[in-house]
């Protein structure tokens, strides 16, 4: 009797788990990377991929976004060193790079325009001064009123079809140029939550109906 009694508290503690594990998967937010691998003529000689592209819902009213470049690259721009597209309307705060935050960061927000080789884009950020070091990272956040549905809000194509782009500085002495994304990178984490949570629901429901015959 001992033996079964312990055996259903374990049965039930699993079951617990799934249940908190179940919770946590849907209260997690979503992140969603895309690949910077599509170059214009001007890095011919330098292949990709060239950086990668973190979308985070926070809320309705926020994304944050990371980009971060590969090795053997940076990130550079007067006003064209990020593009994206989106709503209008949007904000751009808490700016940060790998040199800090705010002005320190080296970026500000830019206006936008047609950026070489992919178009449009209605929003941009720039790294401020020439002559500034060029980056290997950039984070911001972008706001709104309550216009996101998910992590996907400013994941926008323009009249190209290009929904970011990157001013690219390959190492060494090989010529910068431009690049942009060719899509869906990564799976949302909160996808292996759900799958750990349900196995453990399983298996505590096994473990249960033996010990009842």
């Amino acid at each position: 009797m001992p033996r079964l009694i312990s055996l259903r508290k374990i049965a039930i503690s699993l079951a617990m788990f799934a249940v908190v594990a179940f919770g946590s998967a849907v209260a997690a937010r979503a992140d969603t990377a895309y690949l910077i691998n599509t170059p214009n003529a001007g890095l011919s000689g330098s292949p990709g991929p060239y950086a990668t592209v973190n979308l985070h819902f926070v809320s309705s009213s926020q994304i944050d976004v990371t980009v971060t470049m590969a090795a053997g690259f940076t990130m550079f721009g007067m006003n064209d060193a990020f593009g994206f597209n989106g709503p209008a309307g949007l904000s751009i705060i808490n700016i940060a790079s790998e040199s800090g935050s705010g002005a320190a960061s080296g970026f500000s927000v830019g206006s936008g325009g047609n950026i070489d080789g992919f178009g449009n884009f209605v929003y941009s950020l720039s790294d401020g001064n020439p002559g500034n070091s060029n980056h290997t990272s950039l984070t911001f956040s972008v706001t709104c009123a309550a216009c996101f549905a998910n992590e996907n809000g400013i994941y926008v194509a323009n009249g190209n079809g290009a929904h970011f782009v990157v001013h690219v500085a390959p190492d060494g002495d090989n010529p910068t140029g431009f690049a942009s994304d060719s899509g869906y990178s990564s799976v949302p984490e909160p996808a292996s939550m759900l799958l750990l949570g349900t196995g453990l629901l399983g298996v505590a429901g096994a473990v249960r109906r033996r010990f009842r015959k």
